[in-house]
């Protein structure tokens, strides 16, 4: 029987080694699933510049970085409540900008990144959105 101060430790022991390996939950995820993180089948989004609210002129350059070098076909980033995606380019296909335009309204807006976003050995990323308050200026 694990005493609660054993449970303690090992929680722990868990939480120490996850942040030194700068482990995601989608991360831990894969390992549970695959020990040793072998055959991960996913890229993920490991950063961005989205507040979760923003007041802009009606356009916003956001920067976003994935967990491997990626491609990014047309259509498979996309955004709602009229506003679009354009001008997406990336130096090391890891981290890629693009401008948010027609931010008109004020709202929530939600952008998708959809599993066509592949890495060079097909790992697909995991479906991923960003939702965000916009208020205008």
């Amino acid at each position: 029987m694990i005493t609660r101060s054993q449970l303690f430790l090992l929680s722990l022991g868990l939480a120490i080694t996850l942040l030194a390996s700068r482990c995601s939950n989608y991360d831990l995820a894969a390992k549970l699933e695959s020990p040793g993180g072998r055959n991960v089948s996913y890229v993920t989004v490991v950063n961005s510049n989205i507040p979760a609210n923003m007041s802009t002129g009606g356009i916003f350059t956001a920067v976003v970085t994935f967990s491997a070098s990626v491609n990014i076909p047309g259509g498979s980033i996309f955004l709602d409540n009229g506003a679009t995606i354009t001008n997406i380019s990336t130096t090391d296909n890891t981290t890629w900008t693009f401008d948010i335009i027609g931010l008109n309204n004020t709202g929530v807006y939600t952008i998708n990144f959809t599993d066509a976003i592949t890495d060079s050995s097909g790992r697909r990323l995991s479906p991923f959105f960003v939702t965000f308050n916009h208020t205008l200026n």
